[in-house]
């Protein structure tokens, strides 16, 4: 039972601490979240599939198209997120520690 108590704790954290972070970092929680359990890894992170496009991503956090490329490609010139084209890469140690510094330790 203490478990359970446990996990329902720890969800809840991270449903508040998604409910108020800004937009930026609900992307980067979500992108590292997706990474970590569906992703390829990689030496550094984490590939995701070609096959997920940037409106999936908006939809998955409730943002626009548009914004979420905003935000992904400043994340990429910053080197938190890399990649070609569709395949977007999650570099680990940069995104935890955004998250981190942010109060988001929660999210990683």
């Amino acid at each position: 039972m203490q478990d359970l108590l446990d996990q329902q704790r720890r969800i809840t954290l991270r449903v508040e601490g998604l409910l108020n972070a800004d937009i930026g970092e609900r992307l980067l929680a979500l992108l590292l979240d997706l990474g970590q359990r569906y992703g390829l890894p990689i030496p550094h992170g984490y590939r995701l599939a070609a096959d997920l496009t940037q409106e999936d991503i908006a939809h998955l956090v409730g943002l626009n198209r548009s914004t979420t490329s905003l935000l992904i490609n400043r994340y990429r010139r910053d080197g938190i997120l890399g990649g070609h084209g569709r395949r977007l890469e999650i570099y680990q140690v940069p995104a935890r520690a955004l998250l981190e510094q942010a109060g988001m330790a929660m999210l990683v």
